[in-house]
């Protein structure tokens, strides 16, 4: 909406109008959208120290998945180590997760990198 607009006939065109004026956007009955979302704001606040709990014992469990996948030997056999190379570069995921990745992927490199990176 422009309010107090100046309008003016573009000059050799009868169907051209040039308006100057400051542009402003109305809510269009979104006034009641502050409100929802203070409602789920103060939802999330309550059940914070639930997801936090739950999002720790998740990380945990993660980072002791990832150092038995880091320190175990991986077999290579079949897989091009270019591959696997390109595979570390791309997602800078660690040789082993490189190789199961490129295991489950039928050694398709890049199959492997958006299963690491997705």
């Amino acid at each position: 909406v422009i309010n107090n607009p100046d309008v003016m006939k573009s000059p050799g065109n009868d169907d051209s109008y040039i308006i100057f004026g400051e542009a402003k956007f109305e809510d269009g009955g979104l006034g009641n959208l502050a409100e929802e979302a203070k409602k789920f704001q103060k939802a999330d606040q309550a059940g914070e120290t639930t997801a936090d709990a739950t999002a720790t014992e998740t990380t945990e469990g993660e980072k002791k998945e990832e150092e038995t996948d880091d320190n175990e030997e991986v077999d290579e056999t079949g897989l091009n180590p270019e591959t696997i190379e390109m595979v570390i570069q791309h997602t800078k995921a660690s040789r082993a997760k490189a190789v199961k990745a490129l295991r489950e992927a039928n050694g398709e490199m890049i199959d492997a990198i958006v299963k690491l990176t997705g």
